[in-house]
C-alpha cells in the first residue's frame, strides 16, 4: 500500500511540475493514495486489535499515531480530491464555452 501511495504522489507532482492540473489522471492518483491510505488505515487497526487481544509485541509495525491523526490526514486528502474533482468539471465547462 506504501508503494501505491508512493508512486501515485510521484505521478501527481511529475504531472503538476509539467503544468497538468485538472484533468483526470491526476484525480486518478489522488483517488489512489485515498483507498491505499485507508486500507492502511484499516490494516493498522486491525493490528493494534490482534496486538491487544493476543498481547502479540506488534510495536515495529504499528506506528505512534493516532487513530484521529491518521483520520485527519485521510480527511485532509479527501477535501483535496474533491477540489480536484470541481477543478476538472470548470476546466470542462471552460473549455465547452471557448
Amino acid at each position: 500500500m506504501h508503494g501505491l501511495i508512493s508512486y501515485s504522489v510521484f505521478r501527481l507532482i511529475e504531472n503538476i511540475r509539467h503544468n497538468i492540473y485538472f484533468e483526470a489522471r491526476n484525480l486518478k492518483f489522488i483517488r489512489y493514495v485515498l483507498w491505499a491510505y485507508a486500507g492502511a488505515i484499516i490494516l493498522q487497526f486491525f493490528g493494534a486489535l490482534v496486538n491487544d487481544i493476543w498481547n502479540l509485541n506488534m510495536n515495529g509495525l504499528l506506528s505512534d499515531q493516532s487513530s484521529g491523526g491518521r483520520w485527519m490526514i485521510w480527511i485532509v486528502v479527501y477535501v483535496i480530491y474533491v477540489m480536484f474533482k470541481r477543478g476538472i468539471a470548470l476546466q470542462d465547462d471552460a473549455n465547452k464555452i471557448v
